[in-house]
């Protein structure tokens, strides 16, 4: 399962890729309470977007991009059998 949070810089890249994922709206306190600031702690990183893929913290826009750019994007998200 990949998870991405904050979807408007991220769903663009993921849909463009075909990859599913789900999303967390962080900036929802009266839903997610304190979650844009714990998962910063959690994946220390201090921007949102977040993704991640089969638990694992991926990075924000800025490293999708660069999976984009070196054609790695694909790879990441498939899971190893």
């Amino acid at each position: 399962m990949f998870l991405t949070l904050y979807l408007s810089f991220t769903s663009p890249i993921l849909n463009e890729h075909g990859i599913d994922y789900e999303s967390v709206n962080v900036l929802d306190e009266e839903h997610n309470s304190g979650l844009r600031e714990a998962i910063k702690v959690y994946s220390q990183w201090p921007t949102i977007p977040q993704v991640f893929a089969y638990g694992e913290f991926v990075g924000g826009a800025d490293i999708l991009e660069e999976l984009v750019t070196d054609g790695k994007i694909k790879a990441v998200f498939q899971q190893s059998t």
